[in-house]
């Protein structure tokens, strides 16, 4: 009865732990703060993507997101060239892949081909537009051209943005 047991609860402790270890920073949800001054480009966090539309000032200049890079509409690994990829809020974890909403999805166009870093933590800065008319929810519903990127940590989150 002990073995039969033991069989059943470390794997599941073992699943828990790879999970836990895994799992990312959601940033669905998170606002961003009143800009810091040292910054010339308007940080725009996902919860306000929604709010947005093409007609606000935040469609004709620079804005800067957070957020995870994913390969384009189609499986990718890391490290090929890509001269597009997916940004999205959250990285999913081990055994469940990022969601991928066309409201919560950035099309990133960057100025050069770049290494695809499956799931990274990622600034990218450049000309955020919303796709009009009817969209695919499989495709993003933003683009992001002339896009430049920059590696970001964790301890970046708390500094730029809050919970609502």
């Amino acid at each position: 009865m002990l073995l039969v047991v033991g069989a059943i609860t470390l794997p599941l402790i073992l699943l828990f732990v790879l999970i836990a270890a895994d799992t990312r920073t959601d940033l669905s949800e998170l606002q961003a703060r009143i800009g810091d001054s040292s910054s010339r480009d308007l940080v725009v966090g996902w919860d306000e993507l929604e709010s947005l539309n093409p007609g606000r000032s935040v469609f004709s200049r620079r804005v800067r997101m957070l957020g995870y890079m994913l390969g384009g509409y189609t499986p990718q690994q890391n490290g090929p060239m890509t001269s597009m990829f997916i940004l999205v809020p959250e990285a999913g974890h081990i055994l469940h892949p990022a969601h991928r909403h066309s409201d919560q999805m950035v099309e990133v166009w960057p100025v050069r081909p770049v290494a695809l870093d499956y799931r990274r933590l990622i600034w990218v800065t450049g000309t955020l537009r919303r796709r009009t008319g009817v969209v695919n929810r499989e495709i993003a519903l933003y683009t992001m051209t002339g896009a430049e990127l920059e590696p970001a940590a964790e301890t970046e989150i708390a500094r730029w943005f809050r919970s609502p």
